[in-house]
């Protein structure tokens, strides 16, 4: 069984749907999981590219744009791969989410306090404000 089958298998998924265009969202997130999954594994993104059968200027903008949620599933399926399908021992250390400082009030002591907070939520948060002002105009 190769990698691909496995990782099909895992996310229930078939061949046709990995390389198909549909822009669904359940789709696309596996993808997104499976191409990180390869570069878990040190593979280059033409390897990754012709293995989903995308482009490989995709494969690198998914791999910089996606979620930390979705990077941490790959990474475990990537161990779990590594251990039950290899049967080898691996000293893979998942990745952590950027941490970044972020100024917050502190009301109840009228001052500005710093926080680390990972930047996925930074993001969302500023999207989310940005979107609820542009629907207030």
């Amino acid at each position: 069984m190769t990698s691909r089958e496995w990782l099909l298998n895992e996310l229930n998924m078939t061949l046709e749907q990995l390389l198909s265009k549909c822009r669904r969202k359940g789709y696309t997130d596996k993808r997104w999981v499976i191409m990180w999954f390869y570069r878990a594994a040190g593979k280059s993104y033409p390897y990754i590219a012709r293995k989903i059968g995308k482009d490989q200027s995709s494969v690198r903008y998914a791999c910089e744009k996606m979620p930390q949620a979705l990077k941490s599933h790959a990474e475990k399926l990537f161990m779990r791969y590594v251990t039950e399908v290899l049967g080898e021992k691996t000293d893979f250390e998942p990745t952590e989410a950027p941490k970044v400082k972020v100024k917050v009030p502190d009301y109840k002591h009228s001052k500005v306090v710093f926080e680390d907070v990972e930047q996925d939520k930074v993001v969302k948060t500023i999207k989310q404000n940005w979107q609820d002002r542009r629907w207030d105009r």
